[in-house]
């Protein structure tokens, strides 16, 4: 066991130095002058005093004072001797990396090369970590966003095969803009804090200045240097030849200022663990649905405090104080308490909410979703509401979430082209004799109400001339070419033939005794509605690249000639997957100097 033993806080063995001072005060404490011994006869002292327990008790002061002192320290100290099982730490913390596209990139004193380990380490670095915002941040003489700050790593590993020095507008190394564009994309997104890593060799003193400016506003900047002290020469964009070599003190001086931490790239996850850019907390949503887990010592310092209580029981007195404590601790029992609402700011906490709901959504718990959407009130957590609505099938309060949604911000189209995929699918019957009983349900439904709702039956009357069902459809057919000119007295006569067809319904017994059958059918047409449902939002997500007549239609002979062609066209154009990022920093790069930036 004792190989096994491990102190989870040493520094607090440094207190076993103080034992012996006080097992010495206590033999003096002991051994120290009577206060009776000049008024009482030494000879008639044991008589007289009652103080046999006093003396047998201070007999063996000094080994109590002692072991009380030892208990408590090595309580204090962490003992461990097992480690147990934890779910692994995930991150929360939003994380702006910024990596080195110059022409020292193409150095080689690191197999394979800078530029290679790079992108290496940044699919390694979205592989390890699952949740979180993650933002890519490409710099030269200038710095450019390559993608924002998303929830998605795929958005971001996307790009990484494409980074190259020949992507750059203008060949240079300033990190102090990487800084200063992470620390504009962070504050953007609304983040208060956040952490920002700088992939590159060395950082100059306009790096550290800036490094310290977003410490300031509340961000960390870590530095994660790429090459060896040796280094390689290279040829910048002027042709010229400069030594491109590591320089770890720089880069240690950058993330002290921007109160992080410097490491050196390595091929495993330990530079990325030395960083600590991740802010670990308790992943109790990705980490435990994916079965990773860890282990760490356990804390045993608790047995200690056994033998303490029971060393400190001889300090205590006779009397009903001490029993009423012991009933007291042993009576009451712990409870939690949370001053989360004390602390923590109103965005913090809507921040919270909207991290909570997004899990629980990703695992398809749409209710727990719904509710924590609810917490937060904004135009994006309406319009995630109304979707996790939508999934529940419960398309009215969907439509309403989408329209609050569109209060806040009119100009949503996300929440526009819901709204109308609801709507339609809502509209969409299943079938002729789907949709008469669709029909007869909201005619029951009709008449249990006591107003009637006009637009209900409306709404009925249009499902019926759709679907040509049911004994009226020629009627409300011929209602329908000329419901537009039609006046309040010709939509009043409508809505009494249909509160009739009511009555015949309820007559007949099908509103109040719905058969066996009837109820059979209704289940499939609330099926087939929210099939319907299902197909209407994904058209509205995949209606771009969608063929007008279905996925299933036959090419004609034409169309696959030309698709052929487009196909040969497209072989032409050559293979840069560097070329939309060239582009955009380009355009980036006109914006700016036309904006004198």
């Amino acid at each position: 066991m004792m190989s096994s033993l491990h102190w989870l806080r040493p520094e607090w063995l440094w207190g076993l130095l103080a034992v012996p001072v006080v097992a010495w005060l206590a033999w003096r404490l002991r051994n120290g002058r009577d206060p009776w011994a000049g008024v009482i006869d030494p000879v008639l002292r044991p008589h007289v005093l009652d103080q046999g327990s006093a003396i047998a008790r201070g007999s063996w002061s000094p080994l109590w004072a002692a072991a009380l002192v030892t208990c408590g320290v090595l309580a204090l100290a962490g003992p461990s001797w097992h480690r147990s099982e934890a779910p692994l730490l995930q991150s929360k913390s939003p994380l702006v990396i910024a990596i080195d596209l110059s022409s020292t990139s193409l150095a080689d004193d690191v197999a394979p090369s800078r530029l290679l380990l790079m992108r290496a380490k940044l699919q390694q670095w979205l592989k390890t970590r699952p949740d979180g915002q993650v933002a890519l941040v490409a710099f030269a003489r200038d710095a450019y966003t390559v993608a924002p700050l998303t929830d998605d790593p795929a958005n971001v590993a996307v790009f990484i095969d494409a980074l190259a020095p020949d992507v750059m507008p203008d060949d240079g190394q300033n990190a102090d803009r990487a800084i200063g564009l992470a620390r504009d994309l962070l504050q953007q997104s609304g983040n208060t804090q956040g952490d920002i890593v700088v992939m590159t060799d060395h950082a100059d003193a306009a790096a550290i200045r800036m490094a310290g400016a977003a410490r300031s506003d509340g961000f960390r900047v870590s530095a994660l240097g790429v090459g060896n002290a040796i280094g390689r020469p290279v040829r910048d964009g002027n042709g010229d030849v400069s030594m491109a070599r590591l320089d770890l003190a720089s880069l240690t001086a950058m993330a002290a200022a921007g109160g992080g931490r410097a490491a050196t790239m390595q091929a495993t996850t330990v530079d990325i663990a030395q960083l600590g850019a991740d802010a670990p907390t308790v992943g109790d949503s990705v980490g435990n649905a994916r079965g990773h887990a860890g282990s760490q010592w356990q804390d045993d310092g608790a047995w200690l405090l056994l033998p303490l209580i029971l060393l400190l029981l001889p300090a205590f007195r006779r009397g009903g104080a001490l029993a009423a404590m012991l009933v007291i601790g042993f009576a009451l029992a712990p409870q939690s308490g949370h001053a989360g609402d004390l602390w923590r700011r109103p965005d913090q906490q809507a921040y919270d909410h909207m991290e909570s709901a997004q899990r629980a959504y990703r695992k398809g718990d749409f209710a727990r979703a719904e509710a924590e959407y609810t917490k937060v009130h904004s135009a994006e957590a309406d319009y995630n509401r109304g979707n996790a609505l939508a999934r529940l099938e419960r398309y009215r309060e969907a439509v309403q979430a989408y329209d609050d949604a569109l209060m806040r911000n009119p100009g949503m189209a996300d929440a526009k082209a819901n709204r109308e995929a609801v709507l339609k699918a809502m509209r969409q019957p299943a079938g002729g004799q789907q949709s008469g009983k669709n029909k007869q349900q909201g005619n029951q439904q009709g008449n249990q109400q006591q107003n009637g709702q006009q637009s209900q039956a409306n709404q009925q009357q249009g499902d019926s001339q759709q679907n040509r069902s049911q004994q009226n459809s020629r009627q409300q057919g011929g209602q329908q070419q000329g419901g537009q000119q039609q006046d309040n007295s010709q939509q009043r006569n409508q809505q009494q033939r249909n509160d009739q067809q009511n009555g015949q319904l309820s007559a007949n017994g099908q509103s109040a005794n719905p058969k066996p059958e009837d109820r059979a059918g209704q289940q499939a047409a609330d099926a087939a509605q929210r099939e319907r449902m299902r197909e209407a939002l994904k058209q509205g997500r995949d209606a771009r690249g969608q063929r007008p007549g279905g996925g299933t239609q036959q090419e004609t002979p034409a169309e696959r000639e030309r698709q052929q062609q487009v196909d040969a066209w497209l072989r032409r154009i050559p293979d840069d997957p560097g070329a939309l990022l060239r582009s955009k920093f380009q355009i980036e790069r006109g914006r700016r100097r036309g904006g004198g930036e």
